[in-house]
């Protein structure tokens, strides 16, 4: 019984201890960063993907089935990652 209550004490001061928060939040933002590289870098990965099949000739209809992305989709990501689309 007593080593529940000391359990259920030090909970209570960790819950209320500002570092626990401040670790919390960093731990999300932590997530949230690696959450937005990833889609980042799978963006990135696509572009480069669609500019290698345009060097080689591929007509437009074949880019888009297979990267899944229409002529439109690819233009607005120009608008994001200019540099990576010439």
């Amino acid at each position: 019984m007593e080593g529940e209550a000391a359990m259920e004490m030090e909970h209570m001061q960790q819950k209320n201890d500002p570092r626990t928060e401040i670790e919390s939040m960093l731990t999300e933002i932590r997530q949230e960063t690696f959450r937005a590289g990833y889609r980042e870098g799978r963006i990135e990965a696509r572009i480069s993907i669609i500019r290698r099949m345009r060097r080689m000739g591929m007509e437009w209809p074949m880019i888009e089935q297979i990267t899944g992305l229409s002529w439109q989709d690819y233009r607005e990501l120009q608008e994001y990652w200019p540099a990576q689309t010439s």
